[in-house]
Protein backbone atom coordinates (compact mmCIF):
# COMPACT_ATOMS: atom_id res chain seq x y z
CA UNK A 1 0.00 0.00 0.00
CA UNK A 2 3.16 1.92 0.97
CA UNK A 3 4.92 1.49 -2.51
CA UNK A 4 1.66 2.25 -4.25
CA UNK A 5 0.91 5.48 -2.51
CA UNK A 6 4.51 6.92 -2.95
CA UNK A 7 4.81 5.40 -6.64
CA UNK A 8 1.02 7.56 -7.00
CA UNK A 9 1.78 10.80 -5.30
CA UNK A 10 5.07 11.14 -7.70
CA UNK A 11 2.76 10.17 -10.48
CA UNK A 12 0.43 12.52 -9.85
CA UNK A 13 2.55 15.53 -8.65
CA UNK A 14 4.42 14.41 -12.12
CA UNK A 15 1.10 14.93 -14.34
CA UNK A 16 0.43 18.15 -12.51
CA UNK A 17 3.28 19.83 -13.32
CA UNK A 18 3.01 18.61 -17.31
CA UNK A 19 -0.23 20.45 -17.52
CA UNK A 20 1.17 23.49 -15.95
CA UNK A 21 4.49 23.31 -17.98
CA UNK A 22 1.58 22.78 -21.24
CA UNK A 23 -0.64 25.72 -20.39
CA UNK A 24 2.49 28.23 -19.40
CA UNK A 25 4.36 26.78 -22.68
CA UNK A 26 1.15 26.91 -25.41
CA UNK A 27 -0.37 29.86 -23.59
CA UNK A 28 1.43 32.64 -21.55
CA UNK A 29 4.11 33.62 -24.38
CA UNK A 30 1.35 34.50 -27.17
CA UNK A 31 -1.09 36.18 -24.27
CA UNK A 32 2.14 38.27 -22.94
CA UNK A 33 2.55 39.45 -26.42
CA UNK A 34 -0.65 40.48 -27.00
CA UNK A 35 -1.03 42.46 -24.02
CA UNK A 36 1.99 44.06 -24.38
CA UNK A 37 0.49 45.07 -27.65
CA UNK A 38 -1.87 46.46 -26.33
CA UNK A 39 -1.27 48.29 -23.63
CA UNK A 40 1.78 50.01 -25.38
CA UNK A 41 -0.05 53.41 -27.28
CA UNK A 42 2.11 53.57 -30.13
CA UNK A 43 0.63 50.34 -31.37
CA UNK A 44 -2.93 49.98 -33.05
CA UNK A 45 -4.38 46.78 -33.54
CA UNK A 46 -5.72 46.12 -37.05
CA UNK A 47 -9.05 45.05 -36.47
CA UNK A 48 -9.83 45.02 -40.24
CA UNK A 49 -11.66 41.80 -41.84
CA UNK A 50 -9.46 39.78 -44.21
CA UNK A 51 -11.42 41.11 -46.83
CA UNK A 52 -10.92 44.57 -46.29
CA UNK A 53 -7.34 44.70 -46.32
CA UNK A 54 -7.07 42.62 -49.19
CA UNK A 55 -9.20 45.79 -50.98
CA UNK A 56 -7.09 47.98 -49.06
CA UNK A 57 -3.79 46.30 -50.25
CA UNK A 58 -5.39 45.99 -53.51
CA UNK A 59 -5.55 49.96 -54.11
CA UNK A 60 -1.46 50.23 -53.66
CA UNK A 61 -0.12 47.33 -55.66
CA UNK A 62 -0.54 46.62 -58.99
CA UNK A 63 -0.36 42.86 -59.09
CA UNK A 64 -3.32 40.51 -57.42
CA UNK A 65 -4.03 40.26 -53.92
CA UNK A 66 -5.99 37.07 -53.08
CA UNK A 67 -6.25 35.17 -49.92
CA UNK A 68 -4.22 32.15 -48.39
CA UNK A 69 -5.21 28.82 -50.03
CA UNK A 70 -5.50 25.68 -47.92
CA UNK A 71 -5.41 22.89 -50.08
CA UNK A 72 -5.75 20.12 -47.55
CA UNK A 73 -8.87 21.71 -45.78
CA UNK A 74 -10.79 22.17 -49.57
CA UNK A 75 -9.54 18.47 -50.57
CA UNK A 76 -10.33 16.66 -47.22
CA UNK A 77 -14.07 17.76 -46.70
CA UNK A 78 -14.39 17.29 -50.38
CA UNK A 79 -15.43 20.94 -51.39
CA UNK A 80 -13.62 20.67 -54.90
CA UNK A 81 -15.37 17.07 -55.63
CA UNK A 82 -18.77 18.01 -55.27
CA UNK A 83 -19.87 21.72 -55.25
CA UNK A 84 -21.32 21.99 -58.23
CA UNK A 85 -20.19 25.59 -59.02
CA UNK A 86 -16.79 24.44 -58.34
CA UNK A 87 -16.86 21.06 -60.60
CA UNK A 88 -17.87 23.40 -63.69
CA UNK A 89 -14.68 26.02 -63.00
CA UNK A 90 -12.70 22.79 -62.23
CA UNK A 91 -13.77 21.26 -65.55
CA UNK A 92 -13.22 24.28 -67.76
CA UNK A 93 -9.43 24.41 -66.54
CA UNK A 94 -8.26 20.43 -66.75
CA UNK A 95 -10.00 19.51 -64.40
CA UNK A 96 -6.64 20.24 -61.31
CA UNK A 97 -6.93 20.10 -57.95
CA UNK A 98 -4.39 23.19 -57.40
CA UNK A 99 -1.69 22.38 -54.39
CA UNK A 100 -0.06 25.89 -54.63
CA UNK A 101 -1.18 29.73 -54.21
CA UNK A 102 -1.91 32.07 -56.67
CA UNK A 103 1.21 32.70 -58.29
CA UNK A 104 3.12 35.54 -58.61
CA UNK A 105 0.38 37.55 -56.58
CA UNK A 106 0.24 38.86 -52.86
CA UNK A 107 -1.39 36.69 -50.56
CA UNK A 108 -2.79 37.71 -47.06
CA UNK A 109 -2.81 34.46 -44.25
CA UNK A 110 -3.34 35.90 -41.11
CA UNK A 111 -3.36 38.54 -38.09
CA UNK A 112 -2.62 36.62 -35.04
CA UNK A 113 -0.41 39.71 -33.41
CA UNK A 114 -2.35 42.50 -34.62
CA UNK A 115 -1.13 42.68 -37.72
CA UNK A 116 -2.35 41.47 -41.73
CA UNK A 117 0.43 39.42 -42.60
CA UNK A 118 1.19 38.62 -46.58
CA UNK A 119 3.77 37.32 -48.48
CA UNK A 120 4.38 37.42 -52.48
CA UNK A 121 4.25 34.37 -54.70
CA UNK A 122 6.69 32.87 -57.16
CA UNK A 123 6.03 31.75 -60.23
CA UNK A 124 4.47 28.67 -58.84
CA UNK A 125 2.63 29.74 -55.72
CA UNK A 126 5.35 29.54 -53.38
CA UNK A 127 6.54 31.81 -51.03
CA UNK A 128 10.15 32.41 -52.63
CA UNK A 129 11.53 35.11 -55.05
CA UNK A 130 10.06 35.09 -58.24
CA UNK A 131 11.89 34.33 -61.10
CA UNK A 132 14.86 33.73 -58.09
CA UNK A 133 18.28 34.22 -59.81
CA UNK A 134 20.18 30.54 -59.01
CA UNK A 135 24.25 30.77 -58.09
CA UNK A 136 25.48 27.79 -59.64
CA UNK A 137 28.46 28.13 -56.55
CA UNK A 138 26.26 27.54 -53.62
CA UNK A 139 24.43 24.95 -52.51
CA UNK A 140 20.92 24.47 -53.87
CA UNK A 141 18.39 23.63 -50.76
CA UNK A 142 14.62 21.98 -51.22
CA UNK A 143 12.41 22.80 -48.06
CA UNK A 144 9.01 20.52 -47.91
CA UNK A 145 6.64 21.32 -45.19
CA UNK A 146 3.31 22.73 -43.29
CA UNK A 147 2.89 26.54 -42.14
CA UNK A 148 6.26 26.55 -40.26
CA UNK A 149 7.91 26.40 -43.65
CA UNK A 150 5.39 28.58 -45.60
CA UNK A 151 5.63 31.08 -42.80
CA UNK A 152 2.19 31.42 -41.99
CA UNK A 153 1.65 34.33 -39.76
CA UNK A 154 5.17 35.67 -40.21
CA UNK A 155 6.11 38.50 -41.91
CA UNK A 156 7.38 39.09 -45.27
CA UNK A 157 10.94 37.35 -45.19
CA UNK A 158 10.71 36.20 -42.22
CA UNK A 159 10.17 32.19 -43.04
CA UNK A 160 12.68 29.62 -42.65
CA UNK A 161 13.38 30.02 -46.39
CA UNK A 162 14.42 33.57 -46.76
CA UNK A 163 16.13 33.22 -43.41
CA UNK A 164 18.88 30.37 -44.92
CA UNK A 165 18.45 32.47 -48.45
CA UNK A 166 20.75 35.33 -46.06
CA UNK A 167 23.10 32.70 -45.52
CA UNK A 168 23.83 32.35 -48.94
CA UNK A 169 22.65 29.51 -50.09
CA UNK A 170 20.01 28.48 -53.20
CA UNK A 171 16.49 27.97 -51.33
CA UNK A 172 13.31 26.83 -52.79
CA UNK A 173 10.11 26.94 -50.01
CA UNK A 174 7.79 24.79 -51.12
CA UNK A 175 6.42 25.11 -47.81
CA UNK A 176 2.46 24.60 -47.47
CA UNK A 177 -0.15 25.26 -44.53
CA UNK A 178 -2.19 22.12 -43.44
CA UNK A 179 -0.95 19.53 -45.03
CA UNK A 180 0.27 15.79 -44.03
CA UNK A 181 2.92 13.39 -45.46
CA UNK A 182 0.96 12.90 -48.17
CA UNK A 183 0.64 16.17 -49.38
CA UNK A 184 4.07 16.78 -48.60
CA UNK A 185 4.90 13.68 -51.06
CA UNK A 186 2.32 15.79 -53.85
CA UNK A 187 3.71 18.62 -53.66
CA UNK A 188 7.07 16.88 -54.52
CA UNK A 189 6.26 14.68 -56.84
CA UNK A 190 4.77 18.09 -58.63
CA UNK A 191 7.34 20.79 -57.95
CA UNK A 192 10.31 19.21 -56.98
CA UNK A 193 10.46 15.87 -59.13
CA UNK A 194 9.82 16.76 -62.32
CA UNK A 195 11.54 20.52 -62.25
CA UNK A 196 14.46 20.64 -65.21
CA UNK A 197 15.32 23.88 -63.11
CA UNK A 198 15.72 22.37 -59.59
CA UNK A 199 18.78 20.24 -58.64
CA UNK A 200 18.42 19.99 -55.00
CA UNK A 201 21.72 19.06 -53.19
CA UNK A 202 19.51 18.79 -49.80
CA UNK A 203 15.61 18.16 -49.86
CA UNK A 204 14.83 19.24 -46.29
CA UNK A 205 11.20 17.71 -45.25
CA UNK A 206 9.50 19.31 -41.81
CA UNK A 207 7.11 16.65 -39.86
CA UNK A 208 5.32 18.27 -37.34
CA UNK A 209 3.92 15.28 -35.48
CA UNK A 210 1.18 17.45 -33.24
CA UNK A 211 -0.85 17.60 -36.48
CA UNK A 212 0.62 16.14 -39.26
CA UNK A 213 -0.04 12.46 -38.32
CA UNK A 214 -3.98 13.26 -38.30
CA UNK A 215 -3.96 14.90 -41.50
CA UNK A 216 -2.32 12.12 -43.09
CA UNK A 217 -5.14 9.88 -42.03
CA UNK A 218 -7.31 12.45 -43.42
CA UNK A 219 -5.30 12.73 -46.89
CA UNK A 220 -5.43 8.76 -47.21
CA UNK A 221 -8.88 8.90 -47.37
CA UNK A 222 -9.24 11.80 -50.54
CA UNK A 223 -8.83 10.05 -53.85
CA UNK A 224 -7.26 12.73 -55.45
CA UNK A 225 -3.98 12.53 -52.25
CA UNK A 226 -4.83 8.24 -53.04
CA UNK A 227 -3.43 8.50 -56.09
CA UNK A 228 -0.22 10.01 -54.92
CA UNK A 229 0.57 7.81 -52.23
CA UNK A 230 -0.72 4.46 -54.26
CA UNK A 231 0.90 5.45 -57.42
CA UNK A 232 4.86 6.27 -57.35
CA UNK A 233 5.12 8.92 -60.00
CA UNK A 234 1.26 10.36 -60.00
CA UNK A 235 1.32 13.97 -61.04
CA UNK A 236 -1.11 16.44 -62.36
CA UNK A 237 1.54 18.29 -64.35
CA UNK A 238 1.04 21.16 -62.11
CA UNK A 239 4.23 22.94 -63.14
CA UNK A 240 2.92 23.71 -67.03
CA UNK A 241 -0.43 24.05 -65.61
CA UNK A 242 -0.33 26.92 -63.47
CA UNK A 243 -2.34 29.09 -65.24
CA UNK A 244 -5.41 26.60 -65.01
CA UNK A 245 -4.45 26.10 -61.43
CA UNK A 246 -4.58 30.18 -60.84
CA UNK A 247 -8.07 30.02 -62.79
CA UNK A 248 -9.60 27.74 -60.80
CA UNK A 249 -8.75 29.78 -57.52
CA UNK A 250 -9.06 33.22 -58.70
CA UNK A 251 -12.70 32.04 -59.92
Amino acid sequence: INLFLLNFSVLSSLFFVEIISYKYYYSTDRQKFIIKNLLNSNFEWDNRTKGEFINFLQQKQNIGVYPHYSPNGWLSTNLLQKNEEIVKIRSDNKNLYPLSNISNSLIVHCNEYGKWQYFATDEFGFNNPLNQQIDEEDINIVLIGDSFVEGFCHGKNQDIGSLIRNKGYNVYNFGKAGGGIIHYNAIYNEYVLNNDHLNPDLIVLFVFFTNDVGDTYEEYNVDVYKNYSDLKYYNQDLINNQKYADNILKN
